[in-house]
């Protein structure tokens, strides 16, 4: 249900307590086909059938972009444990994120979000690996290239 804006949280009362202090003041409340597809979202076996195969999508895009990106030199990355994004560290480009990301999409084409818009991590971009395989491919292709450009700086 990606971009429905549907989720939940479990915790300790006074976490979830603060949480809602700033949910309620956020958004008014998830639109009433929203909820009742996110209660049939968590209910039918169907469902958790499509989240298994998700799940394992997900898995071998995330393995295949460390795999590749892992290979860069002096390209800090940490392998994520339970997202669709990796936010490797750019300290070494001696760029700030948000130069990174434009260069990135100016002269290859590719997107993706400067750390700086998550508060305090300038030296970071966020790569969401939310696509094709194919395409994920050719991302980290660009990337590889736009590194090597600062490498020989």
């Amino acid at each position: 249900m990606t971009g429905w804006r549907l989720g939940y949280a479990a915790g300790p009362r006074e976490v979830i307590s603060a949480m809602n202090k700033i949910q309620q003041h956020s958004v008014t409340c998830a639109a009433t086909f929203v909820q009742k597809a996110g209660v049939e979202a968590l209910k039918s076996p169907l469902s958790q059938k499509c989240i298994e195969e998700m799940m394992k999508e997900f898995k071998k895009r995330r393995d295949l972009m460390i795999s590749k990106l892992s290979k860069v030199n002096s390209l800090s990355i940490k392998k994520p444990q339970g997202t669709f994004y990796m936010f490797p560290d750019i300290s070494n480009t001696g760029m700030s994120s948000i130069e990174f990301t434009e260069y990135l999409l100016e002269k290859k084409g590719v997107a993706v979000t400067p750390g700086s818009a998550f508060g305090g991590y300038d030296t970071h971009i966020r790569i969401s690996f939310a696509n094709s395989v194919e395409n994920l491919t050719e991302a980290v292709k660009r990337i590889k290239e736009a590194w090597g450009r600062w490498e020989r700086l």
